[in-house]
């Protein structure tokens, strides 16, 4: 690109250079440095009502109704997407800023503005509502559709510290109730040439989550009896707190490793239970679990999981669990009011996890590095650290994917409260 560039050298005073790009990632983005430069132009119409002028933002598109509806920033007049043609007709680009360079314009065009008959609304309401649960998809809806950078807030380390003081006081098992709000139980398994490790977690409405054991199996997975102890943790049976008997409804096991040949024989006749031979991907835009092939001559379902996807969502989890507690604390000294630790996606920890549950949940590092010539979000532990029980943890929500099930509704309907009447 530099030596492009110095090729216009020739037409100096008369040359104009235009950089068109989709933004990428905030910080690392050379589109991004460009526009910051500029005047920063966006394309303003004027409300159809009042006559106010602005532009179209994602925030002020409203799909409470029957259909989506722009509400103007003043009037809150409601356009509608038919009224796309007209507010394209109207429009007009307008800096917004002043230009850090003379000369230097910035244009600013998301994809709400597509014509009517191509990129709707609705459909940009349906990418938004997959990157609720899955970062890759967020970031795509953020890059292509608003046209904005992504700014990572799971780019960071944590302390174990920090989760090991949520731990909560509840006790379960087949007699003692879960703890209220846990509708699934998923696990993830993770072997080693000494030992399995074993997380399971409950499920609840909005993701939120609880891990309820961690177990260490010491023994060499190539000996049956240390699958026979997994085999038992797997098939443990809890009680939900209305009395109903629940137990791993999915579990994912990895085949990375040494020990690829004893998973593969461990899952090869468990699929009807939803035991299932996993192997991770690296690819950046693999889901939290793909579709399986058939390995083994066909005997053994293998199923993709996505690293990235998986490390993103348990990384953003931990991150809202801290910020809910820290929130709680804050209300508390403003007016000894005391708001529940609940809410989307918030772990719960109980106090019988050890140490090494938190240190290992937290050990790997999240940054940006360049693969093959593009910025990627990798995730990285030291060799002083070992990182099983954030692999469970991860591969127990792969479980939790395979099952695509509706977890507000299942979670309503053993709880007995009548699904027509819940909004």
């Amino acid at each position: 690109m530099w030596i492009a560039l110095g090729r216009t050298s020739a037409y100096d005073g008369r040359k104009k250079l235009f950089y068109i790009s989709t933004p990428k990632i905030k910080g690392m983005c050379r589109i991004e440095e460009e526009f910051e430069l500029s005047d920063k132009r966006r394309l303003f119409f004027p409300c159809f009502n009042c006559g106010e002028s602005q532009f179209i933002e994602w925030k002020r598109i409203d799909f409470s109704g029957p259909r989506p509806v722009y509400l103007c920033i003043k009037c809150q007049y409601k356009h509608h997407e038919e009224d796309k043609t007209e507010i394209l007709k109207s429009s007009q680009w307008l800096p917004t800023a002043e230009p850090k360079e003379s000369g230097i314009r910035g244009f600013h065009l998301p994809a709400l503005y597509a014509p009517l008959g191509m990129y709707s609304w609705e459909t940009a309401l349906k990418q938004f509502k997959k990157g609720k649960t899955n970062p890759q998809e967020l970031k795509v809806f953020i890059n292509n559709v608003l046209g904005e950078t992504w700014a990572d807030e799971n780019i960071k380390s944590f302390d174990p510290e920090d989760l090991e003081t949520l731990a909560e006081d509840y006790a379960f098992g087949e007699h003692d109730p879960l703890p209220k709000g846990i509708g699934l139980i998923t696990a993830g398994v993770d072997t080693h040439p000494s030992h399995v490790d074993i997380v399971v977690r409950g499920w609840g409405r909005g993701h939120e989550n609880w891990f309820l054991d961690y177990v260490v199996i010491d023994g060499d997975p190539n000996q049956d009896h240390v699958w026979e102890q997994v085999y038992e943790v797997l098939t443990q049976v809890y009680t939900h707190h209305t009395g109903i008997k629940l137990r791993v409804a999915a579990a994912c096991v990895d085949t990375g490793g040494h020990n690829t040949e004893a998973v593969y024989n461990f899952c090869r006749d468990k699929f009807e239970e939803y035991i299932l031979a996993i192997k991770g991907t690296s690819n950046q835009a693999a889901p939290i679990i793909g579709n399986f092939s058939l390995v083994k001559e066909g005997t053994v379902r293998l199923f993709p999981v996505g690293k990235p996807a998986t490390h993103g969502r348990l990384f953003s989890g931990i991150r809202k669990s801290i910020a809910r507690a820290q929130k709680m604390k804050e209300v508390l000294a403003e007016d000894d009011k005391v708001i529940d630790y609940s809410g989307p996606q918030v772990m719960h920890f109980h106090k019988g996890l050890p140490s090494t549950f938190y240190k290992q949940l937290t050990a790997p590092k999240s940054k940006w590095a360049k693969r093959d010539g593009k910025w990627q979000q990798v995730y990285e532990t030291t060799d002083k650290v070992a990182d099983h029980a954030h692999d469970s943890a991860r591969y127990a929500d792969a479980a939790f994917g395979f099952l695509n099930i509706d977890i507000d509704r299942l979670c309503k309907e053993l709880d007995g409260v009548p699904i027509e009447n819940v909004s």
